[in-house]
């Protein structure tokens, strides 16, 4: 199916909109893979995500315009309970792990669990991917 991307910015009306979360422990690269799918870019060095940051674009999928909004949310213990308010409404979830951590992957399980959770008291289903990030980092062990 073809579809093309659109700007942000040239994004007047949309007929669908979608929201995606992106979730995980801290330091697995929820905020590198955001930036690489919104700007396609990439930057070894961040800022630490504090609640929660946005991005979004669009697509047109057989003349329907979709808005995609993307919200990267922090990985830290501490805004867990906040994390968990970003859920409500998302679509689709991508849980990130690092493939040079193993903790971080039992810790993606726990993300799993929480999204299951949601999904049963919402009675909504959110399409979910796990992905393990940093693979180029697995040479350098």
């Amino acid at each position: 199916m073809p579809f093309e991307v659109i700007g942000d910015k040239a994004l007047s009306t949309q007929d669908h909109l979608f929201k995606l979360i992106i979730i995980g422990d801290t330091g697995v690269g929820k905020s590198c893979l955001m930036k690489r799918v919104m700007d396609n870019e990439f930057k070894q060095e961040h800022q630490v995500t504090i609640g929660v940051e946005f991005g979004s674009f669009g697509l047109k999928i057989n003349n329907q315009v979709i808005k995609l909004q993307i919200w990267d949310t922090a990985g830290q213990e501490r805004y867990d309970a906040l994390t968990k308010m970003y859920f409500k409404g998302a679509e689709a979830a991508i849980v990130v792990y690092d493939v040079t951590d193993d903790q971080s992957f039992e810790k993606a399980q726990k993300w799993l669990r929480e999204l299951e959770e949601t999904k049963d008291s919402e009675s909504t289903e959110i399409v979910t991917f796990l992905v393990g990030n940093k693979i180029d980092c697995v040479s350098e062990q």
